[in-house]
């Protein structure tokens, strides 16, 4: 009886690793994006956790969220079960659970990568031998690659990160076609190159008089600009560039300290020739400008294109001042407005208020739930576009490319048009909290608020209030005089809203908003009519463009 107890245990000890081995599933080791976000791909549909290391980050309970981190980044999808980790940092890589409770968990490990820088291409002649280099800045798991008819040719990695890759080769004669690409886990980018285009002779460059242009041949530390006939014309020598020696050239030629490119602006017809850029210990890149004389109109064919511009612009203002006679005003809710700042393939929309619109990946678009239905991403011109516009749509938009590493940001005040019989009450609907100011664009400043205290203007001493609970104005017994556009600025929050009052007098007859206006008045103070475009410094110090036509 004793001889099988020991098999008894055995066999209850393999059942019970089963079991224990069934309710977890193996370790995923998983890869994502620095600024995308990462889905959890194991459905949690009653109760479940979201663990990182020992600590909890999330907690579903009876199919609600009820427990989030601080961050905000990490959100629950009730329709899938998936969690989500937003606007991946470096620092999120770790290991992860999501914890089923009498269900089977599964174990993430999730590695952050920076996208892949693009890389950069140069063509080196020297002695007769075209050079082809090929360079990239270095990352986690970063390799660079150079491709011929899509095989790769050579290829290095480096684990010392602040190491920049670099391939050399020399090229298998001038017509073969070559790629140099950069890759890591999560994304590649790729950079075609024709040698025959910079060796065996010149490169062919046809210009016009009063062009500019620049050498694409980088000299970092030390090198020259040479013409064939007028001998140097600027030379480079540890990394400053000596006074300009030819005088035709003095103040046209330049060096960039950033590109190491040089450049000739306002070329002319004695500027044509054969250039070459010498790069020390790297080799010469030859240029043969043609400059071509500009084409100018006959006197008769400008004064005539003048004329047509001038009754285009004459016709066009006479349609829209019948138009706005007529009253039949625009309402800005309701149209679509496009923000002229592009994305390509990776960046972000963001708004002041409203916080992350939309993420370009790849150039692909995901949309936050606010902006789902309403805003669309053109590919081809990378414009963001935001349809059927409301009112909380007002503020700061800011675009980031992230591969050119530009951000971009405009102001969108929304217009409101309003119409109010004479003697009337109205309250301006944009709040100031605790100090701000009230504009009218013909009377100037009406009054300011400044820590919970209000002062008024003469003009409206006695009919201009402020509620200091809802931070609204009001201006009680309107006048014909009123009519116009009037400005509240917030100056804790930076928001400028505008609104524009018509007035209607006992004859029912509309004060026209425009005209006492004058053509001295600076285009954010002036009444635009729609289709118009004024420039403004918005709060943020930046020069931005805003389109009245949505406002």
């Amino acid at each position: 009886m004793f001889s099988t107890m020991p098999c008894a245990c055995v066999i209850l000890l393999f059942l019970l690793g089963m079991h224990l081995c069934s309710s977890q599933s193996p370790e995923q080791h998983v890869k994502g994006t620095l600024g995308q976000n990462f889905l959890f791909q194991t459905s949690v549909s009653g109760s479940g956790n979201l663990i990182r290391g020992v600590s909890t980050l999330a907690k579903v309970t009876g199919g609600v969220l009820v427990f989030s981190d601080n961050s905000g980044r990490v959100s629950w999808d009730k329709q899938t079960g998936f969690f989500q980790i937003k606007d991946l940092k470096t620092s999120d890589g770790d290991i992860y659970t999501v914890e089923i409770p009498n269900g089977q968990s599964a174990k993430y490990i999730l590695v952050v990568y920076h996208p892949v820088s693009l890389p950069q291409v140069r063509v080196i002649s020297r002695g007769g031998t075209c050079f082809l280099e090929c360079s990239v800045k270095n990352g986690r798991e970063v390799t660079l690659l150079l491709k011929s008819s899509g095989k790769t040719l050579i290829h290095t990695v480096d684990p010392d990160l602040n190491t920049r890759l670099i391939l050399h080769r020399v090229t298998e004669g001038l017509s073969h076609s070559y790629s140099c690409v950069a890759s890591n886990p999560v994304s590649n980018e790729s950079v075609p190159v024709q040698p025959d285009q910079f060796c065996g002779g010149p490169q062919e460059v046809e210009l016009t008089e009063g062009d500019s242009f620049s050498f694409q041949a980088s000299v970092r530390q030390e090198g020259s600009l040479t013409h064939r006939d007028l001998g140097r014309i600027a030379e480079v020598s540890a990394g400053k560039m000596s006074p300009v020696r030819v005088e035709s050239f003095r103040d046209r030629v330049t060096w960039n300290r950033t590109t190491g490119l040089f450049g000739i602006s306002k070329l002319e017809m004695g500027d044509s020739g054969e250039y070459t850029v010498e790069v020390k210990d790297e080799g010469r890149i030859k240029f043969l400008l043609t400059i071509q004389k500009g084409k100018r109109l006959p006197t008769w064919a400008a004064i005539l294109i003048a004329f047509l511009a001038i009754a285009l612009v004459a016709a066009l203002g006479g349609l829209l001042w019948i138009k706005y006679k007529s009253g039949k005003k625009k309402d800005p809710e309701g149209e679509s407005f496009i923000v002229p700042f592009p994305v390509k393939r990776n960046g972000e929309f963001r708004h002041s208020d409203h916080g992350l619109i939309a993420t370009v990946s790849n150039g692909q678009i995901s949309t936050e739930e606010k902006y789902k239905n309403r805003v669309t991403w053109d590919s081809c011109t990378g414009l963001l576009t935001i349809q059927h516009l409301e009112k909380g749509d007002a503020g700061v938009f800011t675009v980031k490319d992230k591969d050119t590493k530009k951000n971009s940001k405009m102001h969108l005040p929304i217009m409101i048009l309003e119409e109010l019989p004479e003697g009337e009450s109205f309250t301006v609907p944009f709040p100031v909290k605790r100090n701000g100011e009230f504009r009218y664009s013909d009377h100037g400043l009406i009054a300011t608020v400044s820590n919970g205290q209000i002062s008024t203007e003469e003009k409206y001493k006695n009919r201009v209030t402020w509620d200091s609970c809802t931070g609204l104005f009001t201006i009680r017994h309107l006048e014909k005089g009123d009519a116009g556009g009037f400005t509240v600025k917030d100056k804790d929050t930076k928001n400028n809203s505008k609104i524009y009052l018509s007035i209607m007098s006992d004859d029912s007859e509309y004060q026209n908003v425009t005209s006492s206006r004058s053509s001295s008045h600076s285009p954010e103070k002036e009444n635009l009519l729609p289709g118009e475009v004024a420039f403004a410094m918005d709060d943020l110090g930046k020069t931005s463009s805003v389109d009245n036509s949505v406002l």
